[in-house]
């Protein structure tokens, strides 16, 4: 089976997004905190794009699950809809109160 070119850039991505999240807990790299506020504060602004963001990261999924053959649940999981909202509201409590999200 061909591997669409798509999965390359996503594996890169997800990779690049890795190395983000180890910096995005304060305590891991104290050093990078400013780093880090400035990366809370584009993710606390994107918060009304979360829906939309959803339903994409959706579509892709079942797209990959008819091109695979393999169950759409394996690429995100099983969680529904208002679970993944809430989940994207938070906001560590070293950050909460400068990005006023309390």
């Amino acid at each position: 089976m061909h591997t669409p070119n798509f999965r390359f850039w996503l594996i890169a991505e997800l990779i690049n997004g890795l190395r983000k999240g180890l910096l995005l807990g304060e305590e891991i790299a104290p050093e990078r905190r400013d780093e880090v506020r400035e990366i809370w504060k584009y993710l606390t602004s994107s918060v009304d794009h979360v829906e939309q963001a959803i339903d994409y990261l959706r579509d892709v999924e079942q797209k990959t699950s008819e091109m695979t053959g393999m169950p759409s649940e394996g690429m995100f999981g099983i969680i529904d809809r208002s679970q993944w909202i809430e989940n994207c509201q938070f906001v560590p409590a070293a950050f909460a109160k400068e990005l006023d999200r309390s």
